[in-house]
């Protein structure tokens, strides 16, 4: 009997015998059951609420409770269930010719038809996919559908093109005894495809953008048709293999969307009684057939490093993906995410051994380590880049690679020294003349430092070297102060510190004006203080460099910027403002650290730094920053939208000037313009839009900030057909939009007569004429000033052709003849007898005339004409006609034929 086993959304659900599942949830410490009465389970569908079982056309809901799974729906489809998926809530059923979308309690959504060509739907992707599902049909066509999730509302669309097996190689296109499984990664670009061939199990995989198809393999294994995608990162792709003694090894593949390369990554063995189930970074899961236990093992990347944060493990995966891709840059530059010490210690073998001195130093700066660090940078003053790499190594207990590099370096001393400390003389490196006494090698090496400083004292570095030999110091002393030369007065305050003479050796760093020196001294007495009053009065970047070592937070960004070292105090000031709590002091720092940067800072770096800011508030002087420093228009102006800034004059003056010829300036220009309409600045982008002569752009913009004035002017500026035209129509919707104001609608009103006619639109402003017309009736049934507009149209209507010409004018005709006739009897319905006036009205308030004459006129002469003449049963009858048709009549009759009608009837008020 075939067992199931499904992972979706960090549940699992495995079958452990015919009627009984067992679910895993995180949301339980405790495994769930699920007995079924189904004869026979065909297949299992979950997410994180809900399982579903199936068999024959029969369908089984269960929610998944906190403390156990209740069955909720029984459902029942007119054929055989071939396969199904879950999806956001949505039952995917692949049912005779048709997918099959129900809710859960077997509402049906939506339907889709598979062509005769396609063949009925046989297989559906289930499990760890986002909201993407592919189905295979019988005919060997792979079609990808996709789920949109907007608040309750799901879309369901297809979001590639069927694409035919039979086009493929490996001969998938006989799918009936091929492919029995398939899958996608989270972004639907790579299909795995799970088939038998010669009753061998293989996996493919199809790049659905490049049309590829590529196996997968691993040396020595053969795949076993299980296997899985992560369900967020769509380069990680996990399968189950087995050796040749048939033992199981889960391998972990990288998969290039781009070259459908695919490498495999780590292999982990697992017992014969587990079975893959899903892959869920940093963990791959694993179900036990006998009882459901779920195990997760943790990748090798993420070994102590499960409880890091997503943006560690995503970067993490980055390196591992490009240095398999075999590049090394991007794979390092990847790195730069990274904030865990965690993860930095354990990336700190890769930057040794790849002798990445910028990556080592990051990962030393991470882990918090002073000593680290200092030994660090006093090992960088070597000329071997090992020296400082071996450093690193020591501070990390990485021994043996320390060792390896100072072989390679031909550091035999530095290599007996660490091996003396690790009490492995045995396997040190001997060579002549070494004495390994530390006085001694002390007292070499001040020689050998004088040596090279006396190099142009030919004369006299015998007689020194014999003084220094021989440690007759009152005489080196008056040797030294007979040349008066600061090298050698900063080389014998060095001397005398090492012999522990700490006031003889202070005088000298200060005759020498050696602050590096002097600072060191200070340093290594504790006395941080003078270290820092020394630093503060001289100009010694050097001296800075190495005081910032031993401060934190605004005192060491301060020494850092003193120093030329802006990396460091940029560093130092982002991983402040990191903290919940803002440290304003740091804040104000690094502003004003970029506000002096020069050209010199890497941009992607200075990018960094002001999205860090702006994150802040700090966006008053943000954009002008970006624009000192960049000399790319569009990257400045998606810094402005990212972080709500709005284009001022000033600004767009200064990125113009980033555009290097007239051709990239209109470009500039152009996107300028749009970014100010997309913020709101619509006179600004108009005035923009009209220096590129795009006036078509500029009249609309002009249109949404709703000013007639700037209109009409602008329009007559310009006097073009094309721009009256559309002035016409920006003041037409203008006026019908909103009451502007008696004066303001006239100026309107008359612009709009003079651009449309100025721009030989006469079609237009005629349809203009009778539509002001129509508003006349509707909103204020002043009729008199409707026909005033219905002739004025009929006078432009000369303008147009014969044909369309005589069409409007029967139009208008018709309507003129109507409003006449209806102003005349409001003016003398009161010597109309009863019969005629109803007629009329009612003749009036047809589905034709209504469209003329308003019901409400009508039923406001009738009311009066019923109330004067005190037939007010009938009167009464016409108001609660106009309240049927909720029409209210206080709006168009005086309330004193109302209210005398209601108390002569009724004796009461309207309801």
């Amino acid at each position: 009997m075939k067992m199931f086993r499904i992972y979706n959304e960090g549940t699992a659900a495995i079958q452990t015998n015919g009627d009984t599942i067992v679910i895993d949830h995180p949301g339980t410490n405790q495994l769930l059951k699920i007995s079924t009465t189904l004869a026979t389970i065909e297949g299992i569908a979950c997410d994180a609420r809900h399982v579903i079982l199936w068999r024959k056309n029969q369908i089984h809901v269960h929610r998944i409770f906190e403390s156990h799974p209740e069955l909720v729906s029984e459902l029942q489809i007119s054929n055989t269930v071939k396969s199904a998926s879950l999806i956001k809530d949505n039952l995917f059923i692949a049912d005779g010719r048709q997918l099959v979308v129900m809710t859960l309690t077997g509402v049906q959504r939506n339907t889709f038809d598979f062509s005769s060509e396609e063949g009925p739907p046989l297989l559906l992707s289930n499990g760890n996919m986002e909201n993407n599902l592919v189905i295979v049909t019988e005919n060997g066509f792979i079609k990808v559908f996709r789920v949109e999730c907007d608040g309750t509302n799901n879309t369901i669309n297809q979001s590639h093109s069927s694409k035919s097996l039979h086009e493929l190689p490996y001969g998938l296109g006989s799918i009936g005894n091929s492919v029995q499984s398939v899958g996608s990664n989270a972004t639907a670009s790579l299909i795995s495809i799970s088939s038998v061939h010669n009753e061998t199990p293989k996996l493919f995989v199809y790049n659905v953008l490049r049309g590829e198809l590529t196996e997968v393999r691993c040396n020595g294994l053969r795949y076993s048709q299980s296997h899985c995608w992560d369900p967020a990162e769509p380069r990680l792709l996990a399968c189950d293999f087995k050796g040749e003694d048939s033992s199981p090894h889960t391998v972990l593949f990288i998969v290039d969307e781009d070259g459908c390369g695919i490498y495999q990554h780590e292999t982990i063995p697992h017992s014969q009684s587990s079975h893959l189930i899903g892959i869920d970074v940093p963990y791959v899961v694993f179900a036990q057939e006998d009882d459901g236990n779920v195990s997760y093992e943790t990748m090798s990347d993420f070994i102590n490093l499960e409880n890091e944060s997503p943006l560690d493990h995503a970067a993490l995966l980055d390196f591992a993906f490009y240095t398999r891709l075999g590049d090394t840059d991007k794979s390092f530059d990847s790195l730069e995410a990274v904030t865990s010490p965690q993860v930095w210690a354990k990336l700190a073998p890769i930057c040794i051994k790849t002798k990445r001195l910028d990556l080592t130093e990051t990962c030393l700066a991470h882990a918090a380590s002073a000593e680290g660090l200092t030994a660090f940078e006093e090992a960088k003053k070597q000329p071997q880049t090992e020296v400082a790499l071996a450093a690193a190594a020591i501070h990390f207990e990485l021994y043996d690679l320390a060792q390896q590099l100072y072989v390679e370096c031909q550091r035999d001393d530095l290599l007996d020294q660490l091996l003396n400390k690790l009490k492995q003389r045995d396997g040190a490196l001997t060579f002549a003349e070494v004495d390994n006494d530390p006085t001694k090698h002390s007292h070499a090496r001040f020689l050998d430092t004088a040596v090279g400083v006396l190099g142009k004292y030919t004369q006299e570095s015998t007689l020194f070297q014999q003084l220094l030999q021989e440690k007759r110091v009152d005489e080196l002393e008056k040797f030294v102060c007979n040349q008066n030369d600061p090298e050698l007065y900063s080389w014998f305050g060095q001397f005398n510190q090492s012999l522990g003479y700490y006031a003889k050796a202070c005088e000298y760093f200060l005759i020498a004006g050696d602050d590096l020196n002097l600072v060191k001294f200070h340093c290594s007495q504790g006395d941080f203080d003078e270290a820092q009053r020394v630093v503060n009065e001289g100009s010694n970047a050097a001296a800075a460099h190495y005081l910032a070592k031993f401060y934190t937070g605004s005192e060491a960004v301060k020494l850092y910027t003193k120093s030329g070292q802006m990396s460091k105090a940029l560093a130092m000031c982002m991983t402040s403002l990191d903290a919940k709590d803002v440290n304003q002091e740091m804040l104000q720092l690094l502003m004003s650290i970029v506000q002096d940067l020069d050209e010199s800072i890497p941009h992607e770096l200075l990018e960094k730094v002001i999205d860090r800011l702006a994150q802040a508030g700090e966006t008053d002087e943000l954009c002008n920053v970006m624009l000192r420093h960049s000399k790319d228009t569009g990257t400045c102006i998606n810094f402005c939208l990212d972080h709500n800034i709005l284009l001022s004059e000033d600004i767009i003056t200064k990125l113009l000037s980033l555009g290097d010829n007239a051709e990239n300036s209109m470009v500039s220009l152009r996107e300028i313009a749009k970014t100010c309409a997309k913020q709101g600045s619509h006179i600004l982008a108009s005035k923009l839009y009209s220096q590129l002569g795009e006036n078509k752009s500029a009249i609309k913009c002009l249109a949404k900030e709703d000013d007639v004035n700037a209109i009409i002017e602008y329009a007559n500026k310009i006097e073009s057909a094309t721009v009256f035209a559309l002035a016409a129509d920006s003041l037409q919707k203008i006026e019908s939009d909103k009451f502007n104001g008696e004066e303001t609608e006239e100026t309107i009103h008359k612009s709009i007569i003079q651009f449309y006619t100025k721009a030989e639109k006469f079609d237009k402003l005629v349809t203009y004429l009778i539509s002001k017309s129509q508003t006349c009736v509707e909103q204020a049934g002043d009729y008199n000033k409707a026909m005033q507009y219905l002739q004025d149209a009929s006078a432009f209507s000369t303008k147009l052709n014969a044909s369309a010409s005589q069409e409007i004018k029967n139009l208008i005709g018709e309507r003129v003849s109507t409003m006449e006739w209806f102003v005349f009897v409001t003016e003398s319905y009161q010597t109309m007898d009863q019969f005629s006036l109803e007629n009329l009205c009612l003749d009036l308030m047809s589905s034709h005339s209504n469209q003329i004459i308003r019901p409400c006129d009508c039923y406001a002469l009738l009311l009066r004409y019923f109330s004067n003449s005190e037939q007010y049963q009938t009167a009464y009858k016409y108001l609660q006609e106009m309240q049927e048709i909720e029409l209210d009549p206080y709006l168009y009759v005086e309330r004193d034929v109302i209210k005398k009608i209601l108390s002569t009837v009724e004796n009461g008020s309207m309801k």
